[in-house]
C-alpha cells in the first residue's frame, strides 16, 4: 500500500501590511510579498468586492496576477485603478486575495496545500479630508435602554477591536472586532444592572498601517 503524506503548507510567504490604501491620486500601489521558504512559490492574486465575491465590473486590475517568487526573494503585487467606477464621495472597501502555491513538493508522494490570505483594500477618493483617526474621534456613542449604539458619521471605514463595556466593579466584553462603514450605525446588547453607572467603552483603533491605539469614552 502506498502512503500519501500531507506536508505542512507553505507558511513562509509573508505579506507586508494588513490592509492596502489606494489613494485616488496614486497611479498604482504595490503590495510586497516575500518567500522565506527554500522552494519557489507561485503567488496568485485577485480582487473581490466588499462581500468577497467576484465582480467583473470592479475597476481595478493587477499587473501580474500570477507571480513566481524564488526562495528568499520578494516580488511586488502592483494594483491599478481604471480611473473611474468607484464612489467619489466616500471611502470604499474591496478585498485583495493572495494565494501562495509551492512549485514543487518537498518529497515524493506528498500533497501541499495552497495558503490563501485576504487583505482589505480601501479606495480613498481625493475629495475626502481628515483621517481614519479623526473618524474614530468623532464616533457617536450612546445608551438606548439595554443597547449601546455607535454611529460612524464620517466618510471613512473604521476598524475597532476588543470592545469592552466597563463600570466601577466590573466589565462586559461587547465585540472582538467591529468594522463601521461610512455612515453606518451598529447596536449591541448591553444588559447590565440599571444601578450601574457611569459606564464607559474601551476599544482599540486599527489605523491605516495596522497600528493599534487604545481609546476610552464615557457613555451617556
Amino acid at each position: 500500500m502506498q502512503l500519501l503524506l500531507i506536508a505542512p503548507s507553505n507558511a513562509a510567504l509573508t505579506i507586508t501590511g494588513t490592509r492596502v490604501i489606494y489613494e485616488e491620486a496614486s497611479k498604482s500601489v504595490i503590495v510586497p510579498v516575500t518567500n522565506l521558504d527554500d522552494l519557489p512559490v507561485l503567488v496568485q492574486s485577485w480582487i473581490t468586492d466588499a462581500h468577497n465575491e467576484d465582480d467583473p465590473t470592479i475597476p481595478f486590475a493587477i499587473a501580474e496576477p500570477l507571480l513566481k517568487v524564488e526562495p528568499n526573494r520578494s516580488r511586488d503585487i502592483r494594483i491599478f485603478y481604471a480611473g473611474h467606477g468607484m464612489p467619489s464621495d466616500r471611502e470604499s472597501m474591496l478585498f485583495l486575495n493572495i494565494m501562495g502555491i509551492p512549485v514543487k513538493p518537498m518529497q515524493q508522494n506528498t500533497v501541499q496545500f495552497a495558503i490563501k490570505q485576504r487583505l482589505k483594500l480601501f479606495y480613498r477618493p481625493k475629495t475626502l479630508s481628515g483621517s481614519v483617526s479623526d473618524a474614530v474621534a468623532t464616533l457617536r456613542w450612546r445608551i438606548n435602554g439595554d443597547q449601546i449604539e455607535v454611529v460612524n458619521a464620517s466618510l471613512f471605514h473604521v476598524s475597532l477591536i476588543d470592545l469592552d463595556l466597563q463600570w466601577k466593579d466590573g466589565h462586559r466584553p461587547i465585540s472582538d472586532y467591529l468594522l463601521l462603514e461610512p455612515g453606518a450605525t451598529r447596536t449591541f446588547d448591553a444588559t447590565v444592572p440599571h444601578a450601574v453607572r457611569p459606564l464607559r467603552m474601551r476599544f482599540v483603533e486599527i489605523n491605516d498601517i495596522g497600528l493599534q491605539f487604545p481609546h476610552e469614552v464615557d457613555l451617556q
